[in-house]
């Protein structure tokens, strides 16, 4: 296996605690979200071979989650069902193996086979229940093809009642689907689903960014600019007079014969100093777009769903309602490692 890192740094762990496995990078399906799908992607074609497999079997006996996905619909893999058996036997009783799917290749047969071979999490994607939104996120996919694939495995799984399989759904959230959250909650609930895993978007290209339901600026930039902006409402003066191109090219012709102007030009800077003294990035063209009320729906959206999860007794885990200043990786926190299908790490 090959190390991408030019000068790699001592490893904190002898072994990771959660691997993820990119077992082929083939999809049948034409997303438009997906990195495959965007401009100038270049993302070579291939399977995992077994030698590569049993490379990383030395690691399994350490770990707490082994995931197998990266760019690809894990169902293509040939031998994705000996890989998961494979593992299983190597790894400790309490860690778990799961992948995420699109489902459509997933029958009675290959539901019966992922149940016995040891999976303990199988995660379809869902972007809505309406057709058209449906259709939209996912190119060549019927929402019947969804619930064909977990009728399958809800059947497996009464079959073999010592499976540990827990099946769930992920939900992208977009500006278009956004209030069809719940609703598909709902309805995987009646489908028998486990769990719910709920994502922001990520454009990889301008146009997407129209989609995405969230704000680009972080909480800690809007609570510095609504600070600012309150502080100078009280002193009668409004933030959304600030000409921000005449400040960046230096032209002051409006606040020369315009105090009012110029002292709100003059305030923004203090924002800005006050911004880059805490370290935070301001665009202050963006905030002063900021549609004010798109965080605060979608907090709204988040919580109604929370309440149905809690209703239908389902695991949900939910994103941020917009951008956190205070970071972390979880990748790192949790000790994790990826691994290409050709053996990149």
């Amino acid at each position: 296996m090959i190390s991408n890192t030019p000068e790699a740094l001592p490893a904190l762990l002898d072994y990771p605690s959660k691997l993820f496995v990119e077992t082929t990078t083939r999809c049948n399906l034409l997303c438009p979200m997906c990195v495959k799908q965007s401009k100038g992607s270049c993302i070579k074609l291939g399977n995992m071979d077994w030698e590569i497999f049993d490379c990383l079997k030395p690691a399994f006996p350490f770990l707490q989650a082994l995931v197998l996905n990266g760019i690809g619909e894990p169902l293509m893999h040939p031998h994705i069902i000996d890989f998961i058996y494979s593992a299983r036997q190597l790894m400790p009783d309490d860690s778990w193996i799961g992948f995420q799917s699109n489902g459509l290749l997933l029958d009675k047969k290959c539901a019966e086979l992922l149940v016995r071979s040891g999976l303990d999490r199988l995660c379809l994607s869902v972007d809505g229940i309406k057709p058209e939104s449906f259709n939209k996120a996912r190119k060549g996919e019927q929402l019947s093809d969804i619930e064909r694939a977990l009728a399958f495995l809800d059947v497996a799984r009464r079959d073999n009642v010592d499976t540990c399989l827990k099946i769930g759904i992920e939900f992208v959230v977009t500006e278009i689907n956004k209030t069809e959250l719940s609703p598909t909650l709902r309805w995987a609930a009646g489908q028998g689903v486990d769990f719910a895993i709920v994502s922001q978007a990520l454009p990889y290209n301008r146009s997407a960014t129209r989609q995405l339901a969230y704000d680009s600026s972080s909480d800690k930039a809007v609570e510095i600019f609504s600070k600012w902006k309150n502080k100078m409402a009280k002193m009668g003066l409004d933030i959304y007079q600030y000409n921000s191109v005449a400040r960046s090219t230096g032209l002051f012709a409006m606040s020369s014969y315009d105090p009012l102007l110029a002292k709100v030009m003059r305030m923004v800077d203090e924002l800005r100093a006050e911004a880059r003294a805490e370290n935070v990035f301001l665009d202050i063209p963006s905030l002063l777009r900021r549609n004010t009320f798109q965080g605060q729906e979608l907090m709204e959206i988040f919580t109604a769903a929370q309440n149905v999860a809690d209703e239908v007794g389902m695991e949900l885990k939910l994103p941020a309602a917009f951008p956190v200043y205070e970071r972390s990786c979880p990748f790192v926190k949790d000790g994790s490692a990826f691994v290409s299908w050709d053996g990149n790490v």
